[in-house]
């Protein structure tokens, strides 16, 4: 069961160290916090949507 949601795990994984670093560069006040910041969530919501669809297609509603 866990291979099949390998490569969402990965996008969340990359969603979740964009954001840990997104945000230490902003309270830093450095350049290109707000690019990482908006990566990592975007990669964590398309992660998310992922894995609800996969889900809801698994348990066939």
């Amino acid at each position: 069961m866990l291979k099949q949601f390998k490569s969402v795990i990965w996008l969340l994984i990359l969603g979740a160290v964009f954001t840990v670093f997104g945000a230490l560069l902003k309270v830093m006040h450095l350049p290109g916090a707000n690019i990482l910041l908006i990566l990592g969530l975007l990669f964590q919501g398309i992660g998310l949507l992922i894995l609800v669809v996969k889900l809801l297609k698994k348990s066939n509603l």
